[in-house]
């Protein structure tokens, strides 16, 4: 069936994801594509995989999980509007549940200061047990609907010291904290997060993430992350919904956590409680996808209409109707196309249309590009022949950007 999915591009923010502040969501760009169920036996994508951790929760095993978090007196985490405890967490019928209720409790912090809250909620992690650099992360689960909820599954540092946060490449390497997903039940349910965040918790902290929209029949969703030097891909129901290329990406041991956070960027209007996040698996696999041959074409175009101007790194559109059009020579098939624009403080009042001319026909493709910047945007998957041709259109006497287009031959 077609599926619709709704996408929000790479950003730099300012929030702490899974443990943070608010991401701003809205002008949604909107994308359809097909999708089939997802064999959950391997990754979603080729490589050669060996399959290191799974649980699939017949019991809560704590020779793999712990239920509290690190570093914390009493055994108890918090989170915007409730305290985490173990008392939430329990496996039954094949699925863990993650338990968000309206609970009084009160316990003192490492400092001694006695911390109320109104709700408790649960949480699980690997930290010391298990931790792994690189591979396919991936968590199957059917997320609550309650008002004020925030439920995650994402990878952090084993915290020994605080130097693997930060940048300390020679001595430490580069820690990071890696949102898969997140979920605001305030958004509905087919809206989802994911994000990465380094460089601490202060003024120097730096992050990326986007929202998206993916809809599904199915109320189990399967998010997944595929991590190698220098990249990441981020997947849903098998389906890659971004990825990240950066010498800053982590490279060292991280491990899971899952939790239902509360309050906070989840709004602290919080209602219909208890509700539970449910956990059907978690698998864990080693190893390195073969990633299709790629071909990226910069200012290399085959034909220049109008006027632009050369910013070194990308050009600029100067006047109506502008365009540029790529058509490098290529073997014939089936390619995924992207393209990359870079951040600007132009005023861009129009979005850029892209015309590829495809085997089967034509198909135009109109991208904000206020909103999609400093990544590699999908234009789509098409059959090319000798004769394709990409073009890209500025309309309405407005400007448009490009830094290059990418072709991606599909195996």
């Amino acid at each position: 069936m077609k599926h619709l999915l709704i996408l929000i591009p790479l950003v730099i923010l300012s929030s702490l994801g899974a443990s943070g502040s608010p991401y701003q969501v809205g002008n949604d760009e909107i994308l359809t594509s097909s999708s089939t169920p997802q064999d959950d036996s391997h990754p979603p994508i080729s490589g050669d995989w060996q399959l290191v951790f799974e649980d699939n929760f017949d019991y809560f095993d704590t020779s793999k999980w712990n239920a509290d978090l690190p570093n914390q007196r009493k055994s108890v985490g918090s989170s915007d509007a409730c305290f985490f405890i173990p008392e939430n967490v329990q496996a039954k019928d094949g699925k863990l549940e993650l338990i968000s209720r309206k609970q009084k409790l009160k316990f003192k912090n490492k400092h001694g200061k006695a911390i109320k809250k109104k709700y408790s909620s649960g949480q699980i992690n690997r930290y010391a047990k298990f931790a792994q650099t690189y591979g396919y992360f991936e968590a199957r689960m059917k997320l609550p609907r309650s008002r004020g909820l925030w439920p995650a599954f994402w990878l952090m540092p084993n915290r020994i010291s605080p130097k693997i946060w930060s940048t300390f490449r020679e001595e430490d390497g580069q820690g990071m904290e890696i949102d898969i997903m997140e979920h605001l039940t305030e958004w509905g349910p087919d809206r989802f997060h994911y994000a990465a965040h380094w460089d601490g918790n202060k003024d120097e902290r730096q992050s990326i993430g986007a929202a998206y929209r993916k809809a599904s029949e199915s109320e189990y969703r399967n998010f997944g992350l595929y991590w190698e030097k220098n990249l990441l891909i981020w997947f849903i129901d098998g389906q890659e919904i971004r990825r990240w290329e950066s010498e800053r990406i982590a490279d060292i041991p991280l491990h899971i956590l899952l939790s239902t956070e509360m309050g906070g960027w989840a709004t602290n209007r919080i209602k219909n409680l208890p509700a539970t996040t449910y956990i059907d698996y978690v698998k864990v696999w080693s190893g390195k996808a073969q990633l299709n041959p790629i071909a990226d074409y910069g200012t290399e175009y085959t034909k220049r209409q109008g006027k632009w101007k050369d910013k070194g790194c990308y050009l600029i559109s100067r006047k109506k109707d502008s365009s540029l059009t790529w058509q490098p020579k290529i073997t014939p098939g089936r390619y995924k196309i992207y393209a990359k624009w870079p951040e600007t403080k132009k005023k861009l009042k129009a979005p850029a249309k892209f015309v590829i001319k495809h085997s089967n026909g034509k198909k135009e493709i109109v991208v904000n590009q206020k909103l999609n910047a400093n990544y590699w945007y999908p234009l789509g998957k098409f059959t090319l022949g000798a004769d394709h041709q990409i073009e890209l259109k500025a309309q309405n006497k407005a400007k448009v950007l490009i830094s290059a287009i990418r072709y991606e031959k599909q195996r």
